[in-house]
């Protein structure tokens, strides 16, 4: 009877995670074929499992599509003052409705909550936060928004950057704060790896990193909010994950703390140009001198410049003998590049 009750519990997971993946995109039909082809039982019990969540309300249907309940279950705008304390607001309004989820998740979604209201209090100049918390059966969804300056404007602004998307190259490498004297810089860093899915908008521009991709990208869409700062993002109920884990993912075994960072290549580039200068890799390089270990992810990358590749290969190598440099998701091309440049050493 136990085993029973674990399949269907992982039946019932299976379900949800699917239909929250692709929403509105799967119709009854094909989830009852892919529960029979995942766990091997036949169409007409598939059909018992999707019928039970449906009966319970916890997943619609609408023109035959499938979508999990989502309920809202905060919407709050407060004013913008100095005495605003983010542990209180969390207290008070996202708190109470975490009774059902684990403390792990718990954990979690307080520690992005309150890094992202801090943020919002102390360097949107803003005079208004949003928060809106919704529910589904398998995760809490929460946006935090102000209406201040927006965070990529900001950010280059304090660094004199050309434009606008080189802020979310800096900010997927983590360690930088427009105000060094109170921030460490590592709040949004750490909280985008803590949720299972986390964005940020503003300016039209989105930061984006979710827990099952290791690639932080970029999308640009006029429909986009243009003013203030947007951050949406989600934990699963159920989590293992914990906070000690993903500090523990950015340490060193010498020297606990932050010394490593994962830095997406791919940001390094606007629209469709290619990485083939050398000021494309400085960029790219920009601040990485505060870690001991860097991670290059070459994730969406097919190829490279050879001036793009010596500048980070050979010179920076050279130049920075402390610092340990890695490529990962490197495709053939890349690789053949990165020896070539190596082998002028």
């Amino acid at each position: 009877m136990k085993n029973v009750r674990k399949q269907g519990e992982r039946i019932r997971n299976f379900i949800f995670t699917t239909i929250q993946n692709d929403p509105g995109k799967i119709t009854g039909k094909e989830m009852k074929g892919r529960i029979s082809k995942k766990f091997g039982i036949q169409i007409a019990s598939a059909g018992v499992h999707l019928r039970c969540l449906m009966k319970e309300g916890l997943i619609l249907e609408h023109q035959k599509m499938l979508t999990l309940k989502t309920e809202e279950t905060v919407k709050k705008e407060i004013e913008i003052t100095e005495t605003l304390e983010e542990d209180i607001i969390f207290d008070r309004y996202i708190e109470p409705h975490l009774a059902s989820v684990t403390p792990n998740a718990k954990n979690l979604i307080s520690t992005s909550f309150t890094e992202m209201v801090n943020n919002v209090i102390d360097h949107s100049e803003g005079k208004k936060l949003t928060i809106i918390m919704s529910e589904s059966p398998i995760s809490t969804i929460i946006q935090v928004s102000d209406d201040g300056i927006g965070i990529f404007k900001k950010i280059k602004n304090a660094l004199n950057l050309s434009d606008e998307r080189q802020s979310l190259l800096e900010l997927s490498k983590g360690k930088f704060t427009t105000d060094p004297a109170n921030h460490s810089g590592e709040g949004v860093f750490f909280a985008s790896r803590m949720c299972d899915r986390f964005f940020i908008i503003s300016n039209e521009l989105v930061y984006g990193h979710e827990s099952h991709m290791k690639m932080d990208y970029l999308i640009g869409d006029e429909k986009l909010p243009k003013t203030g700062t947007h951050v949406v993002f989600e934990v699963k109920n159920h989590t293992t994950r914990t906070s000690k884990s993903v500090y523990d993912q950015y340490a060193t075994v010498d020297e606990p703390g932050f010394f490593k960072t994962v830095v997406p290549v791919r940001l390094a580039k606007f629209k469709n140009e290619g990485l083939i200068s050398r000021s494309q890799a400085k960029r790219l390089l920009a601040r990485v001198d505060r870690f001991v270990h860097v991670i290059l992810d070459f994730q969406g990358v097919d190829e490279i410049g050879q001036a793009f590749a010596d500048q980070i290969f050979r010179i920076f190598v050279r130049d920075n003998p402390n610092i340990k440099l890695e490529a990962i998701n490197t495709s053939e091309t890349i690789k053949k590049m990165i020896n070539h440049v190596k082998a002028d050493n």
